[in-house]
């Protein structure tokens, strides 16, 4: 198996509910998600089965948590064990494995950050 982009299926997943971006543009306003990929690792000799684990990022700047408990929400409801195929024999499960929710020093933006891995069997 070659390197993998799933920023496509999850762009896919989440069009239309939140803007999603792989790079964040200066006139972006919040609220937004950056997906941030983490790495990848693939079996051996068996390189169609591996993990694909990545970070999505909510930022907010919503006055309260409400907001973000939404935002949350709504990605691990869209992503958690939500299968795609990947290639033509490539089968992909989200899995969410943790996250963090930070207020950030200016006391209004708030961050959370989410892990996913993608589990790859072929």
């Amino acid at each position: 198996m070659t390197i993998v982009s799933i920023f496509p299926a999850i762009e896919a997943l989440l069009k239309g509910e939140v803007s999603l971006y792989g790079f964040v543009p200066p006139d972006a306003k919040p609220p937004y998600v950056i997906y941030e990929e983490t790495g990848q690792a693939w079996s051996f000799p068996e390189v169609d089965k591996g993990t694909i684990t990545f970070t999505l990022k909510a930022v907010s700047t919503y006055k309260g948590p409400q907001e973000m408990d939404r935002i949350v929400a709504f990605l691990k409801e869209k992503l958690e064990g939500y299968k795609v195929l990947l290639e033509p024999n490539s089968l992909g499960l989200f899995r969410f494995v943790r996250q963090d929710i930070a207020l950030k020093d200016d006391a209004i933006t708030r961050e959370a950050v989410l892990e996913f891995q993608q589990l790859v069997r072929g």
